[in-house]
């Protein structure tokens, strides 16, 4: 019985150690997320500098983030900002309508270009719209 007891407290030790070590982590790995799958759902240049999430609180911060224009535009980017933190109801994502608590964008920059029949952000939208994940069967 004794033994089953401590064999429970060490790994229930362990899965706090991993917990904690995951969150701590995710920032970084959120960030690598976004500048490796973003260039592949857009086919553009996608970097941000950091990005922060807190699942307690629900926000999250994505600071210096920059999309570059889809080739062919003459413009070099279709957007910069210097931040954007968005916090959301928690609750409300179990829900089918996520409430946003509030939305804050810093020094957006935003080019809309027209080239042909399109332009540059609805190219890119319809881009990142018929995105799927590799092995994703949709």
């Amino acid at each position: 019985m004794k033994k089953g007891l401590i064999a429970a407290g060490v790994l229930l030790a362990l899965l706090i150690i991993a917990s904690v070590a995951l969150v701590v982590r995710l920032d970084g790995l959120i960030t690598k997320a976004v500048n490796t799958y973003g260039p592949e759902i857009t086919g553009t240049e996608v970097l941000a500098d950091d990005v922060r999430v807190s699942f307690l609180s629900g926000e999250a911060t994505i600071k210096n983030f920059t999309m570059a224009n889809p080739k062919g535009f003459r413009s070099p980017r279709a957007m910069k900002v210097a931040s954007v933190s968005v916090s959301l109801e928690l609750t409300s994502l179990l829900s089918d309508t996520v409430v946003i608590r509030r939305l804050e964008i810093v020094e957006p920059d935003i080019t809309c270009e027209k080239r042909g029949g399109t332009d540059n952000l609805k190219l890119l939208a319809h881009r990142a719209g018929g995105f799927t994940l590799q092995g994703d069967s949709h």
